[in-house]
């Protein structure tokens, strides 16, 4: 949650020309001379009569016998009348104008403020307010490339206004430019150093660079600041999570929920660092808010989801599984979840994928600074532990789960934009120097975005020195988990039910057999059952196909202090332990034999 400023309150004028007269006049050159006649006719159509003819007279003091400002001051006289009228009906027309885009904005018509405020800089290319309503809207509607000129031209007419700062930052952090993010926030706390949400936003912003001391110590800020403020400790609590500090974490949750007792977010996130006893008052507390009226689908899906996990920990598995259908159908009627879209977009991709080959780059394009290492496949199959023993080693960073390779390749990948040699190239460059932000100057990073599975036609076509790595985890264990799992992000609704997220992992694993049949070279398969019974062979193994020397250091993932920001945080904070793929026999008998054929087709 970013914070972002919709309106402003500040004074300012029409930026003019003043000459500084050195020595002899003579020497005023005449680009200079016509610099002001032409500023000169701004100041007339805006009605500024007076500083009009004040341009006039300096250079008719200079140029006695110049008839041009002359017959200028002459004009004048003539149209002071009429040119003042006629400002003062362009101030009160444009003041109505700004008026009625403030009450749209009020009433949530962001579609007609974005029409509105494009006409109203077009004819006021000057007017601050305007652009800072068109970057406020565009915001909003999710076009942030809009949202960044036009905040880029608040701060350029009003360099003092610290709420255009601001917002650039929140836009720039949309898009994913975090160092200019960043940048943007902090000049908009030196203009004004003691405002809260602009600490919150910095904060956010260091968190995405995976700058979490920085974030910690913005935050603790913005909480000095406003205590009372909720999301502060919210975010804090997240943070503290992804460092596996539990003890600070709780602390923060615990602080969200006395202020705001009913936040469901908070007794959600609680809920995942507690183990539950069947007397925990926490229990009760869930259960009254869900069985209160009027809650929204989000309260509701957030409230079953924690209740699934407290049932859970009592045993009270037909229940907890209960909890997880009912929060899951709720999920999938917020995001509008339609299966027949994935299978579009698995069609898609294939049907892409030859013209993706046929521009592969050739291997001339293999030295890099941080060379990519993508550790994918299915949600919850095991890759978390995968990039936190890979990171264990002193030449790997871990980058977390990225979302840039979609961002900048998604619509070659489906073929909304024909595959070539020069947008592939695009592609390449754009994802490696987002990657080199996260080496730590180490020569190898990982990506562990599991959904990159869907792109490795695009992988081995843009980055031939890529390396591959694909966990495979049994599947009804893979389909359980995802079904029983929180995730924040809308794209994955299909993890909400036991049906969909089975027809999902058959969409999957025709995808994987496809790329094997093409890319089979290019793809280390690798077992996370295997992995957890034989973590020594398994983990050399790995190492050694990344051409790496051994390190001990890679058999105690759990000592990596790493961020983890996945729902495997407190998993890969222990020790590998064997025969985590079975825990979903427990739930067997309340699951109408939804994984009973899987294992035979995978």
């Amino acid at each position: 949650m970013t914070r972002v400023l919709t309106t402003i309150q500040f004074t300012f004028g029409i930026r003019w020309i003043d000459f500084i007269w050195q020595g002899n006049n003579q020497f005023m050159k005449k680009i200079q001379i016509e610099a002001v006649f032409k500023n000169v006719k701004v100041l007339i159509k805006n009605g500024e009569i007076s500083k009009a003819k004040t341009q006039y007279e300096l250079i008719l003091n200079a140029f006695p016998s110049n008839r041009r400002p002359q017959q200028g001051l002459a004009n004048l006289t003539k149209l002071v009348p009429s040119n003042n009228q006629a400002h003062l009906q362009r101030k009160a027309l444009l003041k109505a104008q700004l008026n009625q885009l403030e009450l749209l904005q009020k009433r949530g018509k962001m579609n007609h403020v974005f029409d509105y405020a494009q006409n109203l800089v077009r004819e006021h290319p000057e007017e601050v307010l305007a652009w800072n309503f068109l970057g406020s809207s565009s915001l909003l509607l999710g076009r942030f490339d809009h949202a960044i000129t036009a905040f880029k031209q608040v701060t350029q007419l009003n360099p003092n206004f610290t709420g255009g700062f601001n917002n650039l930052g929140v836009a720039l952090l949309q898009k994913g430019k975090l160092d200019e993010a960043i940048d943007a926030h902090k000049i908009s706390l030196s203009l004004t150093p003691e405002n809260p949400d602009a600490y919150y936003n910095l904060g956010l912003a260091l968190y995405k660079a995976g700058k979490l001391d920085d974030a910690i110590e913005a935050y603790n800020t913005a909480f000095s600041l406003k205590p009372e403020d909720i999301n502060i400790s919210l975010t804090l609590g997240a943070i503290f999570k992804a460092q596996g500090n539990k003890k600070k974490a709780i602390n923060a949750f615990k602080n969200v929920l006395s202020v705001d007792p009913s936040h469901t977010g908070a007794h959600r996130s609680l809920s995942t660092l507690v183990r539950y006893k069947e007397a925990d008052p926490h229990i009760g507390q869930v259960k009254r808010l869900l069985n209160r009226s009027g809650i929204t689908d989000e309260d509701k899906f957030q409230l079953h989801f924690t209740l699934a996990k407290m049932q859970e920990d009592t045993g009270a598995l037909k229940e907890a599984v209960h909890h997880y259908k009912t929060g899951g159908a709720i999920r999938q009627k917020m995001v509008a979840y339609n299966f027949k879209q994935d299978q579009d977009l698995f069609y898609l991709i294939k049907k892409a994928a030859p013209d993706i080959k046929n521009n592969a780059l050739t291997p001339q394009y293999r030295k890099v600074a941080a060379g990519p290492i993508f550790i994918l496949g299915m949600p919850r199959s095991g890759t978390t532990l995968v990039e936190q023993i890979l990171s264990s080693h002193s030449k790997i960073s871990g980058a977390g789960e990225l979302r840039f390779l979609k961002q900048f390749g998604g619509a070659i990948n489906t073929g909304v934009e024909k595959a070539s040699t020069e947008n592939l190239i695009q592609v390449r460059q754009s994802y490696l120097a987002e990657l080199a932000k996260f080496s730590k100057g180490l020569p190898f990073v990982t990506d562990k975005m599991p959904h990159n599975f869907r792109l490795i036609g695009l992988i081995c076509s843009a980055l031939p020195e890529a390396k591959i790595i694909h966990v495979k985890r049994d599947p009804a264990a893979t389909c359980w988990s995802n079904f029983k799992t929180f995730f924040s992000s809308s794209g994955l609704g299909y993890s909400y039910n036991l049906q969909t997220v089975t027809q999902y992992y058959r969409l999957y694993l025709d995808l994987m057999a496809y790329w094997e049949k093409i890319y089979g070279n290019r793809i280390y398969a690798l077992d996370y059952d295997q992995l957890t019974n034989n973590q020594v062979q398994e983990t050399r193994k790995l190492v050694n196909h990344l051409d790496l020397e051994w390190e001990d250091a890679c058999l105690s993932p759990h000592a990596n202090k790493n961020e983890v920001r996945t729902a495997s945080h407190q998993q890969v904070r222990q020790k590998i332990y064997k025969g985590s793929s079975q825990k979903w026999r427990n739930f067997e008998p309340f699951l109408d034999g939804a994984f009973d054929l899987l294992s035979e087709e995978s």
